[in-house]
């Protein structure tokens, strides 16, 4: 066994000094050694391992003595390495990587020397290795951490720079505008952004490099007014022991944010002015019906004097139960109200006011709700004389949307005057379906549809199955906007049954007057009689006047007269009713 040459095996040969102990030693040495000793012949072909290479590699001794140490490897190329080392150097050191019987890998920092003869020949080759895994371990797990946090900090969103206490940039995650990585690194912060913020920037380092932890400032981008970039940033101490040496920064372009809050502020300025100079009032209470704010003062009592009270305390008391409804749907579930309140107790001061309560919510939440008020006491004057000018006469008056909803009724108190519909208060709210078939209840809306939709008068006549039976209407209608923004149709009706059966009568009598007229031209031809004047000839038979001889033939009273002239002339007769008889006896009419 080589055991005894082991000592030689680094320069050689042992010292001159060694060649007198006694080789047991050595070999004690070797044994209780912490390093794994491996000693093969020049084949390779392991002879000895001590106590320590069967702990560390989990091989005994009678396991591998005999066997190549290169069966332990788990590298051929590895293999070859050494040898190469070994053949040009005579030695080799490197790490390792191996597996117990288990499986379980293991590193080691193995040494591998030749063992020379007394003529200087190789004999064997010596081996000793030393258990890195735990070093090579936490080697492994500090580079994987290095790479996941400079891919985190490669690839974050934000730029990530690093700049000493001058603001010199000394490292930097990706490009900025204007400049790459390599341009960017150099130079100081206070080259890319706008000078009005240099001292701003200047604070925050200094804060960071006194200690301070978190430290945020936004700025400006060099550039016009389009190119500059908004940028909030985010400083923090990099410490060497208890040294700042750098500060961190992470920049956010904020550019959006900014813009959006730029635009915010100016909408809710156009909001704010809008508000403030709106025709109406608007008032905001909570749910207890304090109001918490106020565009301008009401009724000659400021502002101050209305936020903080209750709206109970400015409306008559029998409205109270009407304003706390409407605030319990709104803050209940949202609704919107409409509703008409009086404020005040005295009878020369009451106004009237019309109010529309809406919520206010912050996600699902209704925060506030938020009253228009729109005082409508002169509105109020006018509806009431516009329905007693209306109720004193024959003439329905209704306003109606193009749904059929009919909104207002202005009728006769005569109950006989209501066509045989039910009086205004139950006419109200309900639709025009209800009482007329469907296809005359279209043919009455397409008037009201026409008139909302061009916003000009529209006029028509229609047959309807009223409830007093078949009635002819005349119905005119002009548009009317609402203050909710809605058009609807104010229609004036008038009852025209009589006046369409007297033109019904009219048309008939004038058809029967033709149709003689027609049969009489050939008996009348030996007199010259023209078409027209046989027709005046038979309505003077039946005792028509001039006058009405021309409403029934569509003629001026003039031309009938002289129609009736040239008859009488043309028959050789003395007077209009000489003429009649003689046509009569001769059967011309």
């Amino acid at each position: 066994m080589a055991i005894e040459s082991a000592a030689a095996a680094e320069g050689g040969g042992p010292p001159a000094n060694v060649s007198d102990v006694d080789p047991r030693v050595f070999r004690a040495a070797v044994e209780n050694s912490f390093g794994a000793v491996l000693i093969t012949d020049t084949a390779g072909v392991i002879e000895y391992v001590n106590p320590s290479f069967e702990e560390l590699t989990g091989y005994r001794a009678c396991d591998v003595i005999g066997s190549l140490a290169s069966d332990l490897s788990t590298g051929e190329e590895l293999d070859q390495s050494i040898w190469r080392a070994m053949t040009a150097d005579g030695q080799w050191r490197g790490e390792i990587r191996n597996k117990r019987p288990d499986g379980e890998e293991y590193c080691v920092l193995t040494s591998v020397r030749p063992l020379r003869s007394d003529e200087g020949a190789i004999t064997h080759y010596v081996s000793v290795s030393i258990d890195i895994s735990q070093q090579v371990g936490v080697d492994e797990e500090l580079a994987e951490r290095e790479a996941f946090w400079r891919a985190l900090v490669e690839n974050a969103p934000d730029q990530i720079l690093a700049v000493d206490k001058d603001g010199v940039i000394k490292s930097l995650n990706w490009t900025v505008r204007g400049a790459t990585v390599d341009e960017a690194v150099g130079p100081t912060l206070f080259d890319f952004v706008r000078e009005e913020y240099h001292d701003a920037w200047r604070e925050a380092l200094a804060k960071v490099f006194a200690g301070e932890r978190r430290v945020e400032v936004e700025a400006t981008t060099i550039g016009g007014s389009e190119d500059s970039q908004w940028y909030a940033n985010m400083l923090g101490p990099v410490y060497a022991g208890d040294t700042v040496v750098a500060a961190v920064v992470s920049s956010r372009n904020v550019t959006a944010r900014k813009k959006a809050e730029e635009e915010l502020a100016e909408r809710e300025a156009y909001w704010r002015a809008l508000v403030e100079n709106a025709p109406d009032h608007i008032l905001t209470v909570d749910k207890d019906g304090v109001i918490t704010s106020l565009n301008r003062s009401v009724s000659g009592i400021a502002v101050d004097d209305v936020v903080g009270h209750t709206v109970y305390d400015f409306v008559r008391e029998e409205y109270e139960d009407v304003w706390r409804e409407a605030v319990a749907e709104v803050f209940g579930g949202g609704q919107r109200v409409e509703f008409e309140v009086r404020t005040f107790d005295v009878p020369e001061e009451t106004q009237s006011y019309a109010i529309t309560l809406s919520a206010v919510c912050e996600g699902d939440t209704v925060v506030a709700g938020i009253a228009s008020i729109r005082n409508i006491t002169a509105l109020k004057e006018a509806e009431e004389r516009m329905r007693a000018i209306a109720t004193a006469v024959a003439d329905i008056v209704i306003v109606v949307d193009e749904d059929g909803l009919i909104l207002e009724v202005l009728a006769p108190t005569e109950r006989e005057a209501f066509l045989g519909l039910p009086p205004p208060e139950d006419l109200r709210e309900r639709h025009v379906q209800e009482f007329l078939p469907h296809d005359q209840a279209e043919q009455a809306l397409e008037l009201v549809r026409q008139t909302v939709s061009t916003g000009r008068p529209g006029h028509g006549k229609l047959l309807l199955d009223l409830p007093q039976g078949p009635t002819w209407l005349s119905a005119r209608a002009a548009p009317l906007s609402l203050g909710d923004g809605r058009v609807v149709a104010v229609v004036h009706i008038l009852d025209i049954s009589e006046q369409k059966r007297l033109e019904e009568e009219l048309q008939r009598l004038r058809e029967e007057t033709e149709a003689e007229a027609e049969e009489g031209v050939k008996r009348a031809s030996e007199y010259g009689l023209t078409f027209r004047e046989i027709t005046v000839l038979s309505l003077i038979a039946r005792g028509k006047s001039d006058k009405e001889i021309a409403s029934l033939l569509g003629l001026s009273p003039f031309t009938v007269n002289k129609h009736s002239s040239n008859l009488v002339r043309k028959l050789g007769a003395h007077s209009r009713s000489q003429a009649a008889a003689q046509a009569v006896r001769e059967g011309i009419i």
